[in-house]
């Protein structure tokens, strides 16, 4: 770990490849939920449905309808799935950014993450199955792959 802070000490613009894939993920995937928030007000704005009784007093509150309240309803476990899956991820990917020695593998990963969040995250609002189950197991499988190379680098280096 001290090779580490003295190599980033003399050259702080050079980082491993493993550690610009997990930046590039880390902002896709924040991007990614910020545009669910955003899309989950923007729906509430417009059709006036707001869980809180405070929100309804102060933006109005409109006939609800099923649609919106189901589109609302989407958008919402959108962003819990995002909340209960990204987070851990991005944290035990993050060791593997900085000291991993499998980069293409470490990289892959990564990249099949991303995409399948974003995927789910279409399906959850589009209602597609069995898509949405396809793209929640393949991230969960980038996340088994994560594992795997945590304890291989901690249990055989």
């Amino acid at each position: 770990m001290q090779e580490l802070t003295v190599a980033c000490e003399e050259h702080p613009a050079m980082m491993s490849p493993q550690l610009k894939i997990w930046i590039l993920a880390a902002t896709w995937l924040t991007v990614k939920m910020f545009s669910i928030s955003l899309l989950q007000a923007r729906s509430r704005l417009s059709t006036g449905i707001f869980d809180q009784r405070e929100d309804r007093r102060v933006f109005g509150h409109a006939a609800e309808t099923a649609e919106d309240k189901e589109r609302l309803s989407r958008l919402a476990g959108c962003w819990r799935n995002d909340l209960e899956n990204i987070p851990i991820f991005l944290l035990l990917s993050l060791p593997l950014a900085l000291i991993s020695e499998r980069p293409a593998f470490y990289g892959a990963l990564m990249i099949v993450f991303a995409a399948a969040r974003t995927v789910h995250s279409y399906a959850n609002i589009k209602a597609l199955q069995p898509q949405r189950n396809i793209a929640y197991q393949v991230g969960n499988m980038a996340l088994a792959g994560v594992l795997v190379l945590l304890l291989e680098l901690v249990l055989f280096t």
